[in-house]
């Protein structure tokens, strides 16, 4: 089966087209204009704020393998903007994955990186994360609350299959 992380704007856009379709089918009124898209391919800049009345879904990537999907409420900025950067922040972050599990990202990226991913700590992977992973960042207004939000992670979970979403699959299919 082909990947279907997005690569580009355009894939992401599919992605949320194919989100929308599925919202209205569960009658959830998430239009469009209700929704906004980020794609930013690696190198990418870590946010540094989650806009005011703003929740989002995110998911960080590394070629077509979706590494993890997020979701940052409007109380919760430093889950969106720094949390997955810091292995030490939080007791469940990306960076603290990858560390965990540097043998199954060193298998999935180029020959030529392996040793760096190999010799990652903990004051180094967030610096990697930002050269080598894209993130896509999927905005929606808080007012369309909870549910909604689940049923937009659980649908990006679904489609993109990532690696450290609640069990990590290794080794890799």
């Amino acid at each position: 089966m082909e990947s279907l992380v997005p690569t580009n704007a355009s894939e992401l856009r599919a992605l949320v087209d194919a989100f929308l379709l599925a919202a209205e089918q569960a009658s959830i009124g998430i239009t469009q204009d209700s929704i906004d898209f980020e794609f930013h391919a690696a190198p990418h800049e870590q946010p540094s704020i989650l806009p005011a009345g703003m929740v989002a879904i995110y998911w960080f990537s590394l070629n077509r393998t979706c590494l993890k999907v997020g979701q940052a409420g409007a109380k919760s900025s430093p889950r969106y903007t720094s949390q997955h950067y810091n292995p030490g922040s939080t007791d469940s972050n990306l960076a603290k994955s990858i560390l965990k599990h540097r043998e199954m990202i060193a298998s999935i990226v180029p020959d030529s990186q392996r040793a760096a991913v190999i010799s990652l700590s903990e004051s180094t992977v967030g610096t990697w994360m930002k050269a080598h992973l894209t993130r896509c960042n999927l905005l929606v207004d808080k007012s369309f609350g909870r549910p909604a939000l689940s049923f937009l992670e659980t649908f990006v979970q679904a489609r993109l299959q990532p690696l450290f979403e609640g069990r990590v699959i290794w080794p890799l299919a």
